[in-house]
């Protein structure tokens, strides 16, 4: 067995340099090239798929969904499990400030966010 991983599509969040986490973003300008030149790098690769598995949120079950019918993967499948951290209240504030007011952000893998 095999499994690739490849992340959602860039966000409005993404380039706006917010930490996201459970919150949703819009799909920022020119989000489709990313995933199109994702997807032909995985189509001449010539690799059988047999499912998609992505997280619950948005951004992630959208680009799932892209490449399941680009590449003819029928099974598709969203867990919970798979989510990104809650971030909590820190959700939408800009990664530079998170960086300066949160000590152990992105260091700490114990770290339990306030409100997340």
């Amino acid at each position: 067995m095999r499994a690739l991983l490849v992340r959602h599509y860039k966000t409005r969040s993404n380039v706006e340099r917010e930490v996201t986490g459970w919150s949703e973003s819009p799909p920022a300008a020119n989000w489709q090239a990313d995933v199109n030149y994702v997807a032909d790098i995985l189509h001449n690769a010539s690799i059988d798929f047999d499912s998609v598995y992505t997280s619950e949120l948005c951004r992630a079950r959208n680009t799932g969904q892209f490449y399941a019918q680009r590449l003819k993967i029928a099974d598709v499948r969203a867990a919970a499990e798979l989510n990104e951290i809650d971030y909590g209240k820190i959700s939408r504030r800009k990664k530079r400030w998170v960086e300066k007011h949160v000590p152990g952000h992105k260091t700490d893998p114990d770290m339990v966010y306030e409100g997340g």
